[in-house]
């Protein structure tokens, strides 16, 4: 739940603000304004039909990506 500065300040840490563009940081105070209660924090996986749409696009491109949602 999100009910005060100490669990937004949570979120935050778990969310590991650190980018240079400053979209999670935004984000975060947009979802704040207007009034946002809770999250749902999903840790990075590998899906199946990702994976097979991955292999079909970015096998063939030189650099390489990463390929969790």
């Amino acid at each position: 739940m999100l009910e005060s500065d100490a669990d937004w300040s949570s979120l935050a840490k778990t969310l590991d603000i650190s980018d240079e563009s400053g979209l999670l940081q935004s984000l975060l105070a947009t979802f704040r304004t207007v009034g946002a209660k809770a999250y749902v924090y999903e840790p990075g996986y590998i899906d199946r039909d990702f994976s097979a749409a991955f292999s079909a696009f970015y096998s063939t491109l030189f650099r390489p990506y990463l390929k969790y949602c």
